[in-house]
């Protein structure tokens, strides 16, 4: 079947030329490839379907995107089409590219009290670190396995009516839900229900860490989904 003319016009103009249309799609309905940002080249799909517009990343952009995942939600949301978001995404990866030249804006004091109170709520036992300034809390959070997961926030200025950024580690990327009246402890807990999809795969690579001799990496995180061991004194996969 020939493809229209609306939408071969729609794929010249494309914001994003890396992204190409998914064969056995509809036309328009999802594009995948590769995007540039901050001189990296990263993997991205963007799909629709009848919940909205949606939106998959490799692990490295998911660490690029992590200080703007609240603007790529809200644009997800807003976004009526693939074409729309796309054209807000090329948006938010120029920025990123160029950097915000303007510094990083503490909490307000009523912000900072309000972090303080949600951490007291759900226990100063789990907080790794934090700043002078209350901007920058590391939380440790336990899986089902009793796996523990560091979670980095850092809160803006207006905290609670913006969502803090998360920055984690998981084999893809968390996008938090955040609305009027949601706390930390929300935060919290949809991060946990996240990593409940990653309990058989990481009880996997747990066990062939601990009885393969792994080439690489030597260090690996828990969003590192590889793993190069030796077969014998001279082979590796």
């Amino acid at each position: 079947m020939e493809r229209s003319t609306a939408a071969l016009a729609r794929e010249v103009a494309l914001p994003l030329p890396g992204m190409v249309p998914e064969c056995g799609k509809d036309e328009g309905d999802a594009y995948m490839g590769f995007v540039q940002v901050k001189g990296r080249e990263c993997l991205a799909r963007v799909w629709q379907d009848g919940e909205g517009v949606h939106l998959e990343v490799d692990p490295e952009l998911s660490r690029v995107l992590y200080s703007v995942q609240a603007a790529v939600r809200q644009r997800l949301e807003r976004s009526a089409d693939v074409h729309e978001f796309l054209v807000e995404f090329k948006d938010i990866l120029e920025r990123l590219s160029v950097g915000d030249s303007s510094a990083s804006v503490p909490p307000r004091a009523d912000a900072m009290r309000c972090i303080v109170e949600e951490i007291d709520e759900i226990g100063w036992e789990r907080v790794v670190s934090v700043d002078e300034q209350v901007q920058t809390v590391a939380l440790a959070i336990d899986d089902e396995a009793g796996r523990q997961h560091h979670v980095e926030f850092s809160f803006p200025a207006d905290y609670p009516a913006r969502a803090p950024d998360m920055r984690v580690a998981t084999p893809r990327p968390f996008m938090l839900h955040w609305e009027r009246g949601s706390s930390l402890r929300d935060a919290v807990s949809q991060f946990k229900g996240f990593l409940s999809a990653f309990q058989r795969f990481w009880d996997v690579i747990d066990d062939i860490d601990q009885h393969l001799w792994v080439l690489e990496p030597e260090r690996p995180s828990r969003d590192t989904c590889l793993r190069r061991f030796a077969i014998g004194e001279l082979t590796g996969v």
